[in-house]
């Protein structure tokens, strides 16, 4: 195997471990913010506004990925 057929399959790879990141985080987040949850409101906010923010850079990071 060449190393650009190794590179190839680790961007791959790496791509398909982001996105099924993004589709977990997505998860999460509608978990928090379903109506039955008892989640006091400071802390649903703190956990949505970090699960947002980190699901911006890593969708960010994969469109910048992509353009290369």
């Amino acid at each position: 195997m060449s190393l650009t057929n190794i590179v190839s399959f680790e961007q791959v790879k790496s791509k398909k471990e982001k996105r099924q990141l993004c589709c977990n985080l997505r998860q999460a987040l509608k978990v928090i913010n379903s109506e039955y949850q008892r989640i006091d409101w400071e802390d649903r906010d703190f956990l949505n506004n970090v699960l947002t923010e980190i699901l911006e850079s890593l969708e960010i990071s994969e469109e910048i990925y992509a353009d290369n």
